[in-house]
């Protein structure tokens, strides 16, 4: 079968369909773009691991954040998730997990080869496997079959060593009854919040600013800057030189008719959910919908739907904007799935009430079941064609001066030599030149290179660019004459705090005698675990320390700090489920037992392995590892 994949065929038509198998190249490199010295940025027990192999993984990882992100997706969010790391992390666990799956003698044979790869549907054409689209398909993204086989063939032992490790796990009833008993429990406070900002007016001398500056001299230094030279191969210039023919754009659909194909409606939306612990409640099932009507009136007044998901959001698609992709109307409860399917794109539910508590629903496109018929999509096809093809070129001539280039020579000379225009920036800091379309990714690869080292083609919105860093200046500590204000604002803040840890631990310690204070104690009602405190919201210190005190030790040791104050805590209330509640959901709380075990395992697993292992990040390569 293997063979009959390798027969002839060519077309750049289905070059990005690959999108779909391309998580099948996180692990290694195919073919190198220099030589291996300058490519290399690491070894794992001897075996290398490539820029090509860094970059390939780094933009799958940016590509799934954009996708579960869209435009919420910020600067500040990217970094939180430390790309960087988390794309050598994976590539070193590939590669240990390949090395592990070869120790003990995995093979791959060449008929389960020929199964794994005949079951992409990317390669698919009128329900069955195509040997022409395979070889098309690989061949339009520099792939041969041999080095997309001998890659999956990769994949496939890694994917066996990881089941080899993990394969042996079971969760007893008991074990899931304890699980259950953890993480259903329930308390009740009575607290105090004390707030910074409640302080009134705090002063400070200059004797205190000069204290706290001396004591804080690295909060003040002023920015890195760099200056960079780069070449941008600009996709609007191709798409003018290129024209698409009508027997092209009708090609494309009939090779892609299950894209414009819906066997049933579905719609992809996304929701805010307030949740109501017990529905039986009717107390709390009113204050989560008077709060669902709260922040119906912002969304309806045109705050971003998906910035108030992550706001206010009790639901695990909180962090993703409330990102729900899209679904058929049997994956969702039938009141959640009968608002959405009655709704058009664009359209804000009123508040929906499940078992699960009150919904709102924001509908952003509906896919009616069908064949969307040639006519209606041909231009957007030829549009889309016209980009592919004009990314496809640039890419070539922006790959053909990257081979060109190396390290130290400047970019300049190359660029000269084919007349193609250069480009040269002032000083700028990390949010980068202020005329550029993604400045901030443009910033993060000009700051990542030593001098003179030329950047990977990168795409950048707008183009491919190439990218050398001419020059660097480190930060230095600043005056403090230049940053008084800003020292005085911080020195001013710290006294706030100090104050008001102050008060709460008074507090506290009045509230331990039984003294009668001024202040008013409220009251949370019963929360879990791993839920929003009532009235606070998620506090994770705070729920921690909850969960610690007992009926014989109600009182917290001090005051809690949480990003929103102090806290004066006492315990009023604790209640443990029943074993009757654990059997009605038994069989799902097996499963997330399952999942964590298998987690710890295979964690645990790896940590030894990277113990023992030699593996050689190159240096300055990542700002910080933990490797």
């Amino acid at each position: 079968m293997l063979r009959l994949m390798r027969t002839h065929a060519q077309s750049w038509l289905i070059k990005f369909v690959l999108g779909i198998i391309v998580v099948v190249f996180t692990f290694w490199g195919v073919g190198s773009y220099k030589d291996e010295a300058a490519n290399q940025v690491g070894t794992v027990n001897g075996a290398k691991v490539t820029y090509d192999d860094y970059k390939r993984t780094y933009d799958n990882l940016y590509n799934e954040l954009k996708r579960t992100f869209g435009d919420t997706l910020t600067p500040a969010t990217l970094k939180m998730f430390s790309l960087e790391e988390q794309s050598i992390n994976r590539l070193v666990e590939g590669k240990l997990l390949l090395q592990a799956a070869q120790e003990i003698g995995f093979k791959v044979s060449e008929k389960q080869l020929a199964e794994s790869i005949s079951s992409f549907k990317a390669f698919y054409r009128d329900d069955k496997f195509d040997s022409d689209l395979y070889k098309r398909v690989l061949s339009q993204n520099r792939l041969t079959p041999e080095i997309f086989e001998a890659s999956q063939t990769e994949s496939m032992l890694m994917e066996r060593m990881r089941a080899f490790i993990i394969g042996n796990v079971k969760v007893s009833d008991e074990e899931a009854f304890e699980w259950f008993k953890h993480s259903d429990s329930t308390v009740n406070l009575e607290y105090v919040q004390f707030k910074s900002e409640d302080a009134g007016d705090i002063t400070v001398t200059d004797e205190e600013i000069e204290k706290y500056y001396d004591d804080h001299k690295s909060a003040y230094k002023s920015e890195p800057v760099v200056k960079a030279l780069y070449l941008v191969f600009s996709f609007e210039n191709y798409k003018k030189k290129l024209t698409v023919t009508d027997t092209e754009v009708r090609e494309y659909y009939d090779d892609n008719i299950d894209t414009y194909t819906t066997a049933e409606k579905e719609v992809t939306a996304r929701h805010i959910l307030f949740k109501v612990e017990d529905e039986k409640d009717e107390e709390l099932s009113a204050k989560a919908k008077k709060k669902a009507l709260e922040v119906l009136k912002l969304a309806r007044a045109g705050e971003n739907f998906g910035k108030l998901a992550m706001q206010y959001s009790e639901g695990p698609s909180k962090s993703t904007g409330g990102s729900l992709g899209s679904f058929k109307k049997a994956q969702m409860v039938k009141p959640f799935a009968d608002a959405a399917f009655s709704m058009k794109a664009g359209d804000i539910s009123e508040p929906v009430k499940t078992r699960f508590g009150w919904h709102l629903i924001m509908v952003e496109k509906v896919s009616e079941a069908g064949t969307t018929p040639y006519e209606n999509v041909a231009d957007k096809i030829k549009k889309m064609i016209v980009e592919t093809k004009a990314k496809s070129d640039a890419f070539d001539d922006a790959e053909e001066v990257y081979l060109e280039s190396s390290d130290g020579e400047s970019l300049r000379d190359i660029a000269d030599a084919k007349k193609i225009e250069v480009f040269e920036t002032t000083r700028f800091n990390m949010s980068g030149p202020a005329n550029l379309v993604k400045k901030n990714e443009f910033a993060e690869i000009a700051f990542k290179q030593s001098v003179m080292d030329v950047s990977d083609v990168t795409d950048l919105a707008d183009g491919y660019y190439l990218i050398q860093t001419i020059e660097k200046v480190d930060p230095e500590i600043l005056p403090l004459e230049k940053v008084k204000d800003k020292a005085t604002e911080d020195c001013t803040d710290l006294k706030k705090e100090q104050h008001t840890e102050k008060q709460a631990a008074e507090f506290l310690a009045s509230m331990k005698k039984g003294e009668i204070t001024d202040k008013e104690l409220k009251t949370t009602g019963f929360f879990k675990r791993y839920g929003a405190i009532p009235g606070i919201g998620y506090a994770q210190t705070l729920t921690s320390a909850a969960f610690e005190l007992t009926e014989s030790s109600p009182y917290v040791a001090e005051p809690v700090r949480e990003a929103s104050g102090y806290f004066a805590i006492k315990l009023v209330g604790k209640k443990a489920p029943i074993r009757d509640e654990f059997e009605k959901v038994k069989q799902r709380v097996v499963g997330e037992v399952m999942k964590q075990k298998t987690s710890a395992i295979y964690n645990s697993w790896m940590a030894a392995t990277r113990a023992k292992a030699e593996i050689v990040i190159k240096e300055g390569f990542l700002p910080k590892s933990n490797l």
